[in-house]
């Protein structure tokens, strides 16, 4: 099963025992193992170094908070995590895949349907409809096509509320609702992981309680793991576990907020 990690393998490969932490998972298979981890990024300012020797796991199913303060490398951590940006140096591996090396295609096909990413700023394709946003993606994860993936796309926009405004495009639809597109078309592949970066942060409180209560109840009914970005020390607190970052460096699990 390619999603299951040699545990052993990846406590080797991070310096210090630095995996040691998340030892109360090691019963469950791990689908993201990240050990030394670090990111430098380089502009017209100079090197930057965005993530400094992080380490962690995550298995299956379950809910893990990464916060911190703006700058502190959540997003970026993500990134990296998801594919998304190749890392500076350290493993990274997801799904049992090691993303070192691979070209922009073999990253997309080790997402393709098992992966799904919420963006803060939704990310909706503004030509398509909330039906076809949903579809497209089902539709591109190999999962199903056609009639299909139509038929899984209404289902997974009913289940988020959206019944009733699957034929709206992104600008007829409220910032929630756009927000809830993006969980619908993220779930609906039913991934084995899903990552969501501050997906509460451009929302007012009403809209973000029902979207956050929609990412936890799906993650629950579909087993997926979750890894949730967020500068909302509430919304880390129903996770199982929280990762906090300062300055790129995991400065602490849990306990304070």
């Amino acid at each position: 099963m390619d999603a299951l990690i040699d545990r052993a393998d990846v406590v080797a490969a991070a310096p210090n025992g630095a995996i040691a932490p998340d030892a109360a998972i090691a019963d469950r298979p791990v689908v993201l193992a990240i050990a030394d981890l670090h990111l430098t990024l380089t502009s017209a300012a100079g090197s930057v170094q965005v993530l400094r020797g992080i380490s962690l796991e995550v298995a299956a199913g379950e809910k893990v908070a990464v916060i911190g303060p703006s700058g502190s490398g959540k997003s970026s951590l993500l990134a990296v995590a998801a594919g998304l940006e190749p890392a500076s140096s350290g493993r990274v591996r997801l799904l049992g895949r090691e993303l070192a090396g691979l070209s922009e295609s073999a990253l997309a096909q080790t997402r393709r349907g098992r992966v799904g990413i919420i963006f803060q700023d939704f990310h909706l394709l503004p030509n398509l409809t909330a039906l076809g946003n949903v579809a497209a993606a089902v539709d591109l994860a190999g999962e199903k096509s056609g009639k299909a993936a139509r038929h899984r796309a209404e289902e997974a926009l009913r289940r988020v509320g959206l019944g009733a405004r699957m034929d709206h495009y992104p600008t007829q639809l409220s910032g929630g609702e756009r927000q809830r597109v993006a969980v619908a078309r993220a779930a609906a592949i039913q991934p084995a992981i899903l990552f969501a970066d501050e997906p509460t942060g451009n929302l007012d409180s009403a809209s973000g309680a029902i979207v956050e209560d929609l990412l936890f109840d799906l993650a629950d009914e579909q087993g997926m793991a979750l890894v949730l970005i967020t500068h909302d020390a509430r919304l880390a607190k129903r996770c199982d576990r929280v990762i906090r970052l300062r300055d790129g460096v995991r400065v602490d699990e849990a306990g304070e907020y």
